[in-house]
């Protein structure tokens, strides 16, 4: 991970490498802004070949940083915790999904996308693998104001103000059980009293390409290489459906020959002679395609859009202080024929005020909505393209012989197929306290309540085009295999917590801070999915203008509820911030085990000696930074 290297007044930006070198085009005039996590950020005039020295922040020692169930001193902190400022670290890039942005930000979070889909939801690890059971799952516990998530796809990274990532047993065993493989914490934003009412617009186009897109070599080079494997294996000839590799060789040598390049989406012309080969031809009624079609510039686009707005109000007033947001992002898949597209809309809004000199109150609403769509085509587009040869999929136009055009299967398929649609709203509310009880002895208490639904439809249709062997458009689907599916899931789950914060300095040397808390949750699921045969009409695809014998129906429901509860708490000793010891513990229960198995202590400690304080340290304190 380099430093940030940012343009003062846009979104222009760039990462150093491990040796600290970076490039960057910018205007001879511009003020670059470099940082680095544990180090002050800097801004200088732009100018070819620049250095730059950045030098150690020992004030960062002195920043809180959010821990479980409360704040520490950073230079108090023995287990190990990072902390990442969003502003500082993500505010200037492109990206703001969370998953994506955070692992260049975060030292040992790890960040795997297995697919490329607007709705793929990457793995999440901290510290590598963590178990070989389980499916290798090694998820870490994601917590957002105190409340578990699955989805981080649903937080908007403009709303969010830090992330601690809890990475080992001392530091994470405060969450119990589901702490096994570390906690991410984050915090949504939040106005400060004495804060000037602020109004901030953040917009941002961008297009995506793919990284890597497989290619083929020329029709000819991919038939010898198959006949001279299976030669060497001592096997018969090589055939695609039909479609004998010695045969096909001669037709896609003269058409390489007659075309010199790959063939782009356009109307396929037939087989004349060997002297005007056409595209494809019908030999004895059977089909030869060896047409070499670019299959990246006719299936993807080189440049899928994106697009994300956010709007914020914020400031405080007296005694109340606040925050609220709009937010709106789109983006695209790189399909070029019925691309997938994902919406995103978001309203937050974060309250808080000082009801008197002791007590402290606030209410915090999220409302999500994210909606997807894509294709459903009746077979998997992506392994078709990739699996046989830039020759099998016929990737062009047919003109019947009154000039109309019809596409061919996996086009048709395509273009014509029904689109999946799926919908996902999340409402959260929050209401929270703090009681100032004495000087050193303070409460916290908060209650969230959050429902999430989905909506789900998708249905087969008809399918009209140019099959594989045919040579006349026809029904390559018929409109007796369509259907509509339709499917509803309710989440509801509300989280309690309350805890005592007990902190004090004895005889000077001696700082001690107690905390002692108790903690709810509660979850309940209800599925429900249908789906009937044969519609009267495609256009209007619903379940009840479906005509199929209900005996071909399909009706699935499940419930799921469960809850979990825990007594933590956690001591901290400092002798004169050298010598330092934290205690952690959690008496967790969980209803998913049997009666007589349902409850568990974890406890931690950890141990810390800052040797930097110490009186024959004085003299390199000028040339090494604090530890």
């Amino acid at each position: 991970m380099g430093a940030s290297i940012t343009e003062i007044g846009s979104t222009r930006g760039t990462i150093s490498d491990n040796k600290g070198a970076f490039q960057l085009n910018v205007d001879g005039s511009a003020k670059l802004k470099i940082s680095f996590l544990g180090y002050k950020t800097i801004e200088q005039r732009a100018k070819s070949n620049m250095n730059v020295k950045l030098v150690p922040d020992n004030a960062l020692l002195d920043e809180v940083v959010v821990v479980g169930y409360g704040q520490q001193k950073k230079v108090n902190l023995t287990g190990a915790v990072a902390n990442v400022d969003i502003e500082k670290t993500l505010g200037s890039r492109g990206e703001q999904d969370v998953t994506k942005g955070s692992p260049r930000a975060i030292p040992g979070l790890t960040v795997l996308s297995n697919n490329g889909s607007l709705d793929g939801s990457p793995s999440i690890s901290i510290r590598g693998l963590g178990t070989l059971s389980n499916n290798q799952n090694s998820s870490p516990l994601i917590v957002v104001d105190g409340v578990p998530t699955d989805d981080l796809s649903m937080i908007n990274g403009n709303d969010i103000a830090s992330i601690s990532v809890l990475k080992d047993a001392s530091s994470s065993a405060i969450y119990g059980a589901r702490a096994a493989f570390g906690v991410i914490l984050i915090n949504t934003k939040q106005a400060k009293k004495g804060d000037r009412i602020t109004v901030k617009y953040n917009g941002q186009f961008s297009w995506d390409q793919a990284t890597v897109l497989p290619d083929y070599p020329s029709v000819p080079e991919q038939l010898r290489a198959g006949l001279i494997a299976k030669q060497r294996a001592g096997e018969a000839t090589p055939e695609l459906f039909g479609m004998y590799f010695d045969r096909l060789l001669p037709y896609a040598e003269a058409w390489q020959q007659q075309h010199h390049g790959k063939k782009g989406y356009t109307v396929m012309e037939p087989f004349v002679d060997m002297n005007n080969v056409g595209d494809y031809a019908f030999i004895n009624g059977a089909p030869l395609y060896y047409a070499d079609y670019d299959l990246r510039k006719i299936w993807y686009n080189n440049a899928a859009p994106s697009q994300s707005h956010s709007l914020s109000l914020s400031g405080s007033s007296g005694k109340t202080s606040f925050y609220t947001a709009l937010n709106y992002d789109n983006k695209e898949d790189i399909m070029k024929f019925s691309p997938g597209k994902r919406n995103r809309y978001n309203a937050a809004l974060n309250l808080q005020t000082d009801i008197n000199d002791w007590l402290t109150a606030g209410i915090r609403f999220d409302f999500t909505r994210r909606r997807m769509a894509s294709a459903d085509p009746w077979s998997n587009i992506y392994q078709y393209l990739w699996r046989w040869g830039s020759y099998f999929i016929p990737s062009g136009i047919y003109r019947d012989s009154d000039g109309t055009e019809y596409d061919y299967r996996m086009v048709a398929m395509q273009k014509q197929s029904n689109r999946k649609e799926f919908n996902h709203d999340m409402l959260k509310m929050n209401v929270f306290a703090k009681a100032n009880i004495t000087k050193e002895l303070t409460l916290n208490v908060d209650y969230t309540y959050q429902t999430d639904n989905f909506n789900d439809k998708s249905s087969n249709r008809s399918v009209y085009g140019m099959n594989w062997t045919g040579t006349k458009p026809t029904y390559i689907v018929t409109q007796s295999n369509s259907d509509a599916t339709r499917s509803n899931r309710k989440m509801n789950r509300w989280v309690a917590n309350a805890y005592l914060n007990y902190a004090h300095t004895f005889a000077t040397d001696h700082l001690l801070n107690v905390m002692v808390g108790v903690n709810g949750e509660n979850f309940s699921s209800d599925y429900f999915g249908a789906t009937r045969t044969k519609l009267y009409n495609e256009s209007f695809p619903e379940l009840n203008l479906a005509y199929g014998d209900m005996k071909d129906a399909t009706i699935d429901s499940n419930t799921d509820d469960r809850a979990s509860a825990g007594y933590f708490g956690r001591l901290n000793y400092s002798f004169r911030d050298i010598y330092l010891l934290e205690l952690n513990g959690r008496y967790d229960g969980s209803s998913r085990f049997r009666k007589g198995a349902r409850w568990a202590f974890f406890p931690s400690f950890s141990l810390g000696y800052r040797f930097s304080e110490e009186a024959y340290w004085k003299k390199f304190k000028s040339i090494v930074s604090k530890w």
